[in-house]
């Protein structure tokens, strides 16, 4: 039940939102809540966690990627997620989600989220996710080429980044 009402909210405002391409950056402005606070009151370090499958949930509809993906029968899973946190993120703070795709292999498709500082604090980076995921239809793991195909994506993956990928092995 953890974050329901901004799921749906984030699902909702999507839909009203411009269109994506694959290779595109979403973002969006959110807020630190009381309920995301731990006892040394700054946003618990696995509600970043959380917040960053709203940035998933969100370039799934803005790239027009949920419908095809239920059609198929495919979801997500999430494979590794690596988090560096960098500042704290206080009560009430608004801050900037950006979530985009990195680069994909022939299984994964690597996803980065960054939980950037607006207005005096735009130039700050709170905390920078890159997770590791891939797609499947029952037990069967979806290759990355067909996901991008259905995507309407029809060219390469950007340059991997070893380091990255090894991190997240």
């Amino acid at each position: 039940m953890n974050l329901w009402f901004r799921t749906l909210l984030t699902i909702l405002f999507a839909r009203f939102r411009p269109r994506l391409e694959v290779m595109e950056e979403g973002r969006m402005r959110l807020r630190v809540w009381p309920t995301d606070l731990d006892i040394a009151v700054h946003m618990n370090n696995g509600r970043y966690l959380t917040i960053a499958d709203l940035g998933r949930w969100e370039l799934l509809f803005r790239t027009g990627f949920w419908p095809k993906m239920r059609a198929n029968g495919w979801h997500p899973v999430v494979g590794t997620s690596k988090i560096w946190h960098r500042r704290s993120l206080m009560p009430f703070q608004p801050f900037d989600l950006t979530t985009r795709v990195l680069f994909w292999d022939e299984k994964w498709i690597y996803l980065e989220h960054r939980f950037e500082g607006v207005g005096e604090q735009a130039e700050k980076l709170y905390c920078r996710i890159v997770v590791k995921t891939l797609f499947l239809n029952g037990r069967e793991k979806v290759p990355s080429a067909e996901l991008v195909r259905v995507m309407g994506f029809d060219g390469k993956s950007p340059p991997m980044d070893d380091e990255l990928v090894s991190a997240l092995t």
